[in-house]
Parts: C-alpha cells; sequence; structure tokens
C-alpha cells in the first residue's frame, strides 16, 4: 500500500467560510497494456471521508468515487491535545489507522492519502485541518 501526503492550504477556503478541500487528479492509465492500466487506475474506486474519522464508536460516513476526472477529499478540524508537530503528525496517523479499520474488509486497499491543511494554535494544542482517501484496488 502507498502512502501519499500532500498540503492543502485551506486560508482561502476559511476566508469564504467554506469547507476546505482538496481535488486530487485521477490518474490516467498509460498508453500500453491498457487492460491491466485500467483496473489499477480508472477502474479503481475512491472511499473519501465524507465525515470526520471520530476516535470512538461512531462510523465514517463514506462516498465512493469510481469514475470522474477528479477526486473530492474534504478537510475536517481537528485538535491536538499540545502544542507540537509530533501531536499533529500522530493525530494525522491515528486518522488513518481508524479510518483503515472502517473501510470495507472485501475491497484491498492500494493507496491511503492524507491531505493536510492549515495548522492554528489553539487553547491548548493545535487545530489542524485533515482529509483522508482510500484508493482501491480491483
Amino acid at each position: 500500500m502507498q502512502l501519499e501526503v500532500s498540503w492543502v492550504d485551506c486560508e482561502p477556503f476559511l476566508v469564504d467560510r467554506q469547507q476546505p478541500v482538496e481535488l486530487i487528479k485521477r490518474a490516467k492509465p498509460p498508453e500500453r497494456n491498457i487492460s491491466h492500466s485500467y483496473q489499477v487506475f480508472e477502474g479503481a474506486g475512491w472511499y473519501v471521508a465524507g465525515s470526520p474519522v471520530f476516535f470512538d464508536d461512531r462510523k465514517v460516513r463514506w462516498s465512493i468515487t469510481t469514475g470522474s476526472d477528479n477526486v473530492r477529499v474534504p478537510l475536517f478540524s481537528y485538535e491536538t491535545r499540545a502544542k507540537s508537530m509530533e501531536a499533529v503528525f500522530t493525530t494525522g496517523i491515528q486518522i488513518g489507522v481508524l479510518g483503515f479499520h472502517d473501510v470495507p474488509k472485501d475491497k484491498r486497499v492500494d493507496k491511503l492519502h492524507l491531505a493536510i491543511g492549515n495548522v492554528f494554535e489553539s487553547d491548548n494544542g493545535y487545530q489542524c485541518w485533515i482529509g483522508l482517501a482510500f484508493r482501491m484496488a480491483n
């Protein structure tokens, strides 16, 4: 499984009071060996977390994208318990692991995509913006 992390500038969204999102350009298969590449790239569905990943028994609301040119990954606000970049990193990893366990077990995950947004100081830690998506292999 591949791990991909990207940076998203959330400020333009927050200034307009919009939810931050990232658009991932769906990879096109190479010209040769189309049948195999189609399964890996175009045929692969993306499971995108359409709600925050909670640290309790609540389930993630997943949306499935299978055919568009882009995959839309919304970012949600999380707050760390400490003012350190290690806490931000740990929060991102926890969200990825918890989300992974919530994906349907009959699917094979090919890629985990974490979208990390701006980090702001809060009273007890940092507020950070994180989005999560999994690409499934056929």
